[in-house]
């Protein structure tokens, strides 16, 4: 799929679209799957953002769940990503 765009930002040699094709914004070209992969298994779930899989099940997600339905800013996006998706 190509990713059409006129607007973009670039900062330290990386161009972030807003892009016509899909409607989100992302940075374009991709980068390669290979070094997607390289990131992630050099250390980011150990260094950069630890996380315990462990205690992941049922009652954690519904919890978590719960807490986004709760909290009015995450509400708040949500009705203005919903809001714009329908003027395009």
């Amino acid at each position: 799929m190509k990713h059409l765009y006129d607007d973009f930002w670039e900062a330290k040699g990386v161009r972030i679209i807003e892009c016509k094709t899909c409607g989100f914004k992302h940075i374009y070209p991709f980068i390669p799957k290979a070094e997607v992969a390289k990131l992630y298994e050099l250390d980011y779930y150990t260094t950069i953002k630890p996380f315990d899989y462990d205690q992941v099940d049922e009652d954690y997600v519904r919890q978590a769940l719960l807490r986004i339905q709760e909290d009015a800013f995450l509400n708040t996006m949500f009705d203005f990503v919903v809001q714009n998706k329908k003027l395009l």
